[in-house]
């Protein structure tokens, strides 16, 4: 036993649970906690200014490191793959796609989208006993949602189910090789690295298609041909090759966090039916059986309000990672070169210093818009903040209002909802809900 502590340092604890171990680390030494993972040191953070530290205001020292790097070989050189002067001018040209403007040419898209599933989902419960298994069914929606607004792409279901597929066993590989780092290297016949690259060759064929088509797919409301123009006056940055990583990397990371949340609200609305009822209060009194325009989607708050508290409560990505590139200080603590710095999004979301009753789901807390929140990063903070942090509450948000619209629904699960920290923070088992259309 002191042997494998000694070898391995906390890596056998961090491993069960990384969203929990890291929270409960951090909290319990005041903010800040050390432990070692293998061979390398790591600090646990549950500090807001400690966390804005590593994410703003030293940016520059805390860089992404091992971790990044290895999505890489499935996704290339994009966004989430990459830092520095690699990563900089290629976020700084797909920026300019995701901004109000842009996101709101793809709104109808977005609802005929939503419309069409909903109503497969109708035509299933009809008939079958009305229980909807709710990760599957939000994976295909959010792959067809990603697909469609991104490439207008409109996939059969055969392909669409592939995709969710490669991306499901692909991420979780990645995330293996992640937490055991002495795997065999990519070149390695039969490596776990190599299936993870061989992977990530496939979606590059699934994906090329849309970079072929180019500017053609503007005419069917998708971002690309926005994202290929950038800043007005300004040339592309990105090679072909580039171009495509981007893709990979915007389809991965909305496919995953999205379905995700998706799931652990509809969960948290089925187990809270008083809130429930609030929500399609507000609706009914609104908008009525009406399709909800984009104006109306700020005017829905108790809608929002169930949207930022689920993400307070489950965060998709519950701990952001950085590595040291120099000595530093984190206000009174010395950190070594090299080392690991595990900023918990899931513990600062369920601090006690920072909220009341921070295990409860409670959407009124979000009821304030004005009033400051310190520690709530569901997108993280700083320069690596969710770049499809509009879309993804758009595509959210309008989901939600016209599931909660066409169906009555409540839970089938009886036992208390666990977390399983994978890429990102998923339900331990697929909520099931009883679907009943509403009169």
């Amino acid at each position: 036993m002191k042997v494998d502590l000694l070898l391995r340092g906390q890596a056998d604890a961090f491993s069960r649970s990384p969203h929990q171990f890291i929270a409960d680390l951090a909290t319990a030494k005041g903010g800040l906690g050390r432990f070692r993972l293998y061979h390398r040191q790591a600090v646990a953070i549950a500090d807001a200014d400690l966390a804005r530290q590593v994410l703003i205001r030293q940016v520059e020292l805390f860089q992404r490191g091992r971790h990044f790097r290895t999505f890489g070989l499935f996704l290339g050189d994009g966004l989430l793959s990459t830092d520095g002067d690699l990563w900089r001018p290629a976020r700084q040209w797909l920026d300019a796609g995701f901004r109000r403007e842009p996101l709101a040419l793809t709104f109808p898209t977005i609802q005929a989208v939503i419309e069409a599933e909903l109503v497969s989902w109708q035509k299933h419960c009809q008939e079958g006993n009305g229980v909807l298994d709710l990760m599957p069914a939000l994976k295909r929606l959010t792959a067809r949602l990603i697909l469609r607004t991104l490439f207008s792409l409109s996939w059969h279901d055969t392909q669409i189910a592939a995709f969710c597929e490669l991306i499901d066993e692909s991420m979780q590989d990645t995330l293996n090789l992640i937490r055991y780092p002495l795997a065999a290297p990519a070149w390695w016949p039969g490596s776990l690295a190599g299936r993870v690259r061989r992977s990530g060759q496939t979606l590059s064929r699934l994906l090329a298609s849309a970079l072929e088509q180019g500017d053609a797919l503007q005419v069917n409301g998708g971002l690309l041909p926005l994202l290929r123009q950038g800043r007005p006056g300004s040339r592309c940055p990105l090679t072909a090759g580039r171009w495509l990583d981007e893709l990979k990397t915007l389809a991965v990371a909305a496919f995953e966090t999205s379905a995700t949340t998706l799931a652990w609200t509809l969960d948290l609305l089925a187990r809270h039916p008083q809130e429930c009822r609030a929500v399609q209060r507000e609706i009914d009194e609104t908008i009525g059986s009406n399709a909800p325009c984009l104006s109306d989607l700020s005017r829905l708050r108790k809608c929002e309000q169930v949207l930022l508290e689920s993400m307070r409560m489950w965060p998709a990505v519950h701990n952001v990672v950085r590595e040291a590139r120099a000595a530093t200080m984190l206000g009174e603590h010395a950190i070594a070169q090299g080392t690991l710095a595990f900023v918990s999004i899931y513990g600062l979301h369920r601090h006690p210093d920072l909220w009341e009753c921070p295990n409860d789901f409670l959407p009124e807390r979000f009821a304030d818009r004005s009033l400051p929140r310190p520690g709530y990063f569901p997108f993280a903070i700083g320069p690596h903040a969710c770049l499809g942090k509009p879309l993804a509450l758009l595509q959210m948000q309008t989901f939600l209002i016209m599931f909660c619209q066409r169906f009555h629904f409540s839970s089938l699960d009886h036992t208390p909802q666990q977390a399983v920290a994978q890429v990102t923070l998923r339900p331990y088992q697929s909520p099931h809900l009883i679907l009943r259309e509403r009169a």
